[in-house]
């Protein structure tokens, strides 16, 4: 999914290359959730040809039944697309906003550490602006965060604390 968002992000003929990678980090940071499939469609994170089973008691069934197409008709993905990143421009453009954000106490120094690392996977790491990189490089930036990220004790109890209370923990 964090491939289709940054590929969608960066060919967006309507904002500058700094405009959609600092609109992806944001969207993000502050975990903003589409209302539906239909919204998804509509901000290009799901393909327009997207099938949507809007019966419920029919999901599983029609999900079953495309997974069962797929593998009687071979189905492979797509070669794996490359991107260009925005690379350390891209960066300075989003850790501006990290510093307002910290500034402003719209987040605490942890949130501005996660932000860090979000930026730096959707920047695609410590590259020149507009380098291509294969996708698979983007999601071995994404693991190496991950891991990282879920190491720490901070990352744990906001873990604890959403699955105890349902509600986030801001440490």
């Amino acid at each position: 999914m964090l491939i289709r968002m940054m590929d969608r992000c960066y060919n967006d003929q309507k904002k500058s290359r700094y405009d959609a990678v600092k609109a992806l980090w944001q969207y993000i940071m502050t975990a903003k959730v589409n209302v539906g499939a239909d919204a998804a469609i509509e901000a290009g994170y799901l393909s327009k040809g997207t099938y949507v089973e809007r019966n419920k008691a029919k999901q599983i069934q029609s999900a079953k039944d495309q997974v069962l197409w797929m593998a009687k008709h071979n189905y492979r993905p797509g070669a794996d697309p490359t991107i260009k990143v925005a690379g350390d421009y891209g960066y300075g453009a989003i850790a501006y906003d990290m510093l307002m954000m910290k500034n402003g106490h719209f987040g605490s120094d942890y949130d501005i550490h996660i932000g860090e690392k979000i930026a730096h996977i959707i920047t695609g790491g410590d590259l020149p602006y507009g380098a291509e990189v294969p996708a698979q490089q983007i999601r071995d930036l994404e693991r190496e965060a991950f891991l990282s990220l879920a190491g720490e004790e901070k990352t744990q109890d906001r873990i604890v604390g959403m699955l105890m209370n349902g509600k986030p923990v801001r440490n």
